[in-house]
């Protein structure tokens, strides 16, 4: 069950016993893809201190990736443990999380692809667009303008272009 904090949660409350608290530090609602991007790359450029510490990059590739020698990993990226990505594959300003696929020549850019999902060969994720965790998008397809692949949806070989 989904439920809007500002919209359904908040109102209920004015009038019976909400208070607010000001606090020090950095605080953002990351409940779009935009601002889910725009907060983990403030936390790759150490605009927001984290255990993380002082990277000195905006790239994060964790431990138990694979990274074809010809493939273009490029700023504010990261790559989740065990993430794979194929030979002559571009990916900039993306998150990429634990487990995902990503085949040869695709290209990723402002996009977050789910744990464990599949990017077939030739694809092009951008432009906001979300892969759910365990979604398959096949071969020569593209997502892009914020659509979104549910969790566990399986995309054929060329079956979409939006």
């Amino acid at each position: 069950m989904d439920v809007s904090i500002e919209r359904e949660v908040f109102p209920r409350l004015v009038g019976e016993g909400l208070y607010s608290c000001r606090l020090e530090g950095y605080w953002m609602d990351i409940g779009t893809p935009e601002r889910y991007l725009e907060g983990t790359f403030d936390i790759l450029e150490g605009t927001v201190r984290t255990d993380l510490g002082a990277r000195g990059s905006s790239t994060l590739i964790a431990d138990g990736c694979s990274v074809a020698p010809t493939a273009r990993v490029g700023g504010r990226v990261v790559l989740g443990p065990g993430v794979s990505v194929g030979a002559h594959t571009t990916i900039d300003s993306a998150v990429v999380l634990d487990g995902a696929r990503i085949g040869a020549d695709c290209t990723l850019r402002a996009c977050i692809v789910g744990p464990g999902a599949v990017i077939g060969d030739g694809t092009r994720v951008d432009d906001l667009a979300m892969v759910g965790a365990d979604a398959t998008l096949g071969a020569h397809t593209i997502l892009t303008h914020g659509a979104k692949l549910f969790p566990g949806v399986t995309i054929p070989d060329g079956g979409i272009s939006f």
